[in-house]
């Protein structure tokens, strides 16, 4: 891995492409995978997804294959660190960070799929680490990614699949980006800019997303919350209550956009101290 990692930050081109690759082939359509699992292989073990039964199974088969790949990263993430002096910093954002995602996957997810977006997130964040080796920055970065990615999908991909703009995905997105951040730093692998927060770039390019998005707001263009005088709502209709129900069987929570904010920001500063060691 550090051989790896090396060779991105010493090929930049490289890496920009690579990256970019892995974006357009993987991330960006995620919505179509999971498509691509429903119609062939779920249906080709048999399920049907429109019965409680059937959903009970797909989610069970979901969870046995997370676990298996959570476990595999675990048996390394040990032997990586089992003698390191920062042993306690890092597994305690470990288990940190996996008690936080079966929190997101008990209350935020409908369907245990959606586990995808933890490697998805984490293998993003290990491929944009060379190009800004600093791993708090690169988690600011990763999940601005996620945030554009959500975007993409909720007002030009799919616009009428959802109701609103999915947070839920935003802090699933934020939560693999760390797992990928404390896989690269079990194997020992450092910062090597300690530019401060206020004059990092991702505070920059966050800052002009915030900007943006005023301007849409005051323009009409954009609204928080349902309006008739904008064209774009993050939130086209407000949930009935704190819990919603995609099925009979699965009841979830539909994060909105102060609340998530608040979250992210959270999330932020608890894990400020990644990668230092």
């Amino acid at each position: 891995m550090k051989r790896f990692i090396h060779w991105l930050s010493e090929h930049r081109l490289a890496n920009i492409v690579i990256l970019f690759i892995y974006v357009m082939a993987v991330v960006l359509p995620h919505k179509r995978f999971a498509t691509f699992l429903n119609n062939t292989v779920v249906g080709g073990l048999g399920i049907d997804n429109n019965t409680a039964e059937g959903r009970q199974t797909y989610n069970l088969v979901a969870l046995s294959i997370a676990v298996f790949i959570l476990c595999c990263v675990l048996y390394v993430f040990i032997k990586n660190t089992k003698d390191a002096v920062y042993r306690n910093r890092i597994w305690g954002y470990m288990i940190a960070n996996t008690i936080l995602a079966v929190i997101v996957l008990q209350f935020l997810f409908v369907v245990n799929i959606e586990f995808v977006h933890y490697p998805q997130y984490a293998l993003f964040a290990i491929l944009s680490f060379p190009l800004i080796q600093n791993y708090h920055q690169t988690l600011l970065w990763t999940t601005l990614a996620g945030t554009i990615d959500e975007a993409y999908q909720y007002f030009y991909l799919a616009p009428n699949d959802t109701f609103y703009y999915d947070i839920n995905d935003v802090i699933t997105n934020l939560v693999g980006a760390v797992f990928g951040l404390l896989f690269l730093w079990s194997f020992n692998i450092g910062t090597e800019r300690r530019t401060k927060f206020l004059k990092s770039s991702a505070f920059y390019a966050w800052l002009v997303l915030g900007c943006i998005m005023a301007i849409c707001c005051f323009t009409k263009l954009l609204s928080i919350y349902p309006s008739e005088s904008t064209e774009f709502q993050l939130l086209k209709k407000l949930p009935n209550g704190f819990w919603s129900k995609a099925h009979p069987i699965v009841t979830y929570h539909i994060t909105q956009p102060f609340e998530g904010t608040l979250i992210v920001i959270g999330l932020w500063l608890f894990y400020v101290k990644i990668g230092k060691n």
